[in-house]
C-alpha cells in the first residue's frame, strides 16, 4: 500500500511541470482588445529587449515632456483598442484604422484608413510610430511598440 502512495505521489510530483507549462505567447485580448494607451514618452534603443536600455527623447522639463503630461492632454496621444479596429488621438488630430497582432512572433501592424495628419511635431511623430509599427513588447500595464528596425520606441501606460 506504501508502495502504490509512494508512486501516486512520484507522479504527481513529476506531471507538475507539464500542468503549469509556459507557452511563450503573448495574450492579446488582455493587452490590447478594449484598452485605452496614453504615449508616455519616445525612445531609442540599440536593443529592444532590455526594457533598461531605451533612452528618453523628451528629458524631464522638456517642453515636449512637459505637453505629453499635461493633465488637460489625459485624453490626447492615445490609442484604443477594439476587437480589429483602433482609434486614436493627437494633440491636434484624430484618426483611426485597423490592426493585427501575432502574440507568438511580437509582431504588431496597425494601418490608420481615416485622419493620420498632424502639424503639431509630438502628434505627427506619434502618428508616424503608428503608421510604421512592426513589433510590441508589453503586458497590461505597460505597452512598448517599434518600427521595423527595433532601435527606437513609443512607450504607453495603461490609461486610467
Amino acid at each position: 500500500m506504501r508502495i502504490l502512495k509512494f508512486k501516486y505521489i512520484v507522479l504527481l510530483l513529476i506531471a507538475i511541470p507539464f500542468l503549469g507549462a509556459c507557452n511563450n505567447e503573448d495574450d492579446i485580448r488582455a493587452i490590447f482588445v478594449g484598452k485605452s494607451w496614453h504615449l508616455s514618452n519616445f525612445y531609442t534603443t540599440n536593443d529592444w529587449k532590455d526594457s533598461n536600455a531605451g533612452k528618453p527623447v523628451y528629458r524631464p522639463g522638456s517642453e515636449g515632456l512637459i505637453a505629453i503630461n499635461k493633465p488637460e492632454n489625459k485624453d490626447k496621444l492615445i490609442i484604443n483598442f477594439q476587437e480589429t479596429t483602433f482609434t486614436g488621438k493627437g494633440l491636434d488630430s484624430e484618426f483611426s484604422g485597423t490592426w493585427t497582432a501575432d502574440g507568438k512572433k511580437n509582431t504588431l501592424n496597425m494601418t490608420i484608413t481615416k485622419g493620420g495628419n498632424s502639424s503639431d511635431k509630438i502628434s505627427a511623430d506619434f502618428i508616424n510610430g503608428i503608421k510604421t509599427v512592426a513589433f510590441y513588447r508589453g503586458d497590461i500595464n505597460e505597452l512598448r511598440i517599434f518600427p521595423e528596425s527595433k532601435k527606437s520606441y513609443m512607450l504607453f501606460y495603461i490609461q486610467k
